[in-house]
């Protein structure tokens, strides 16, 4: 971490050695088999914007992002095929209180669209919430 400031640098040793671990390719699963993604190698992968505060359209203009509009925006994503998967809160759903976004916003995910979500690292315990959802959806066991 930089002296007096907030910006960690890691070792380019380190990074390097662990870079030399990933794999060429690998593929994230999707509810529906049929929409899981296969990355890296010669694979071209497009998703849905994520987590722009505010929405607009030509009849109302801009305005913030709601948890109506989010579910909706996840309804689009779901029928276009371009977008193969989801990239977080496709709008903002400001009207939902920070501390339980991530509940609501994921389990939106999970009852509108099949295919593969990314999560937010917006702190440990969110994470750790939201990859539990992941794993009842999945039916794998804690100890997987």
């Amino acid at each position: 971490m930089e002296k007096g400031g907030l910006r960690v640098r890691f070792d380019r040793e380190l990074v390097m050695s662990h870079i030399a671990h990933i794999p060429p390719e690998f593929t994230l699963h999707a509810r529906s088999p049929e929409r899981s993604l296969v990355f890296g190698g010669n694979a071209i992968n497009f998703s849905a914007v994520g987590s722009p505060p505010n929405w607009s359209d030509l009849t109302s203009g801009r305005r913030p992002g709601t948890f109506d509009a989010y579910c909706n925006f996840l309804r689009l994503t779901q029928s276009f095929n371009m977008a193969q998967l989801t990239a977080g809160h496709s709008v903002e759903p400001m009207d939902i209180e920070s501390p339980v976004r991530h509940l609501d916003a994921t389990m939106a995910m999970i009852a509108l669209t099949d295919k593969i979500f990314r999560i937010y690292s917006l702190g440990r315990q969110r994470v750790l919430d939201v990859l539990e959802m992941v794993r009842i959806l999945f039916g794998v066991d804690e100890s997987e």
